[in-house]
């Protein structure tokens, strides 16, 4: 039977705008790509979501998930406003994706408005690392791509317990950043919550790299940097009290998307 050309051709647009998605890799249904590594792994939804566990042996650890969102912020009214996937086709790659491919995967995501961005993604020296660049741009308001990255909440059950206990619970743990401002290391002990990450002396005009250590994580700590100094910064957004989590914004200087080192790392150590 002949099958007419019109829907080939609305067949082909429609596989086209949805990542392929892994079937048969155990942990990785429903995602496009992953790869794995000694202290964690990390997998990229067709949803658009990133997320990293971190490993205990064999096993991921539970309550310590560290989500990825790779966005575009367009300014509206004097306002960073984060635009949308779009709901078909916001997503495609040549790549087959799949677990630990040999090639970094790059991953075209179109948003609201029509901005088209590629992130490219790759893990190098156990690091994944996200490269993004802009390859369509039609609103006229200026714009931004912005990697988001959560790290959870995780003492949800803090609240229960004393200050004794809480102390002790949270002496080893440990939140530290090189400062944008001069490259100086900063710290700040989980338990010292009176502390203003925001401040003057901490983070007030942002971070070149940050680290997120806690015995939660069984003594290991989530990373994030990026390719070079000159490149941007990350900017947080702490919970109250901060040792339960926060948001970490990758923010590239836009004139230098696509350069050799304007990308993101993300890691365990």
């Amino acid at each position: 039977m002949k099958i007419p050309t019109l829907f080939l051709f609305f067949t082909a647009l429609f596989a086209k705008a949805e990542l392929p998605i892994m079937t048969e890799e155990k942990g990785w249904l429903g995602y496009f790509t992953a790869w794995d590594d000694k202290l964690f792994d990390y997998g990229f939804g067709d949803d658009g979501e990133g997320i990293m566990h971190i490993m205990k042996g064999k096993e991921r650890m539970g309550h310590t998930d560290f989500t990825v969102h790779c966005r575009v912020q367009e300014e509206m009214n004097g306002k960073w406003v984060s635009r949308q996937l779009l709901p078909d086709g916001g997503l495609v790659s040549e790549s087959k994706g799949g677990l630990n491919p040999s090639k970094p995967v790059p991953i075209i995501h179109t948003f609201t408005g029509d901005t088209k961005v590629e992130f490219l993604m790759t893990k190098s020296r156990g690091e994944i690392i996200i490269k993004p660049k802009i390859l369509e741009k039609t609103t006229e308001n200026p714009i931004r791509v912005v990697v988001e990255m959560r790290i959870p909440n995780l003492f949800r059950h803090m609240d229960e317990v004393d200050e004794k206990e809480k102390k002790k619970l949270l002496r080893s743990d440990l939140f530290s950043a090189l400062r944008a401002s001069d490259g100086k290391k900063v710290k700040a002990k989980f338990s010292d919550e009176e502390i203003d990450l925001l401040g003057e002396d901490f983070l007030e005009k942002g971070a070149l790299e940050v680290e997120f250590k806690s015995k939660k994580m069984g003594g290991r700590s989530i990373v994030v940097g990026q390719g070079s100094e000159k490149i941007g910064v990350l900017e947080i957004d702490p919970s109250k009290p901060f040792f339960k989590g926060m948001k970490v914004l990758w923010i590239p200087d836009q004139s230098k998307l696509g350069e050799k080192d304007c990308f993101v790392t993300f890691a365990v150590e």
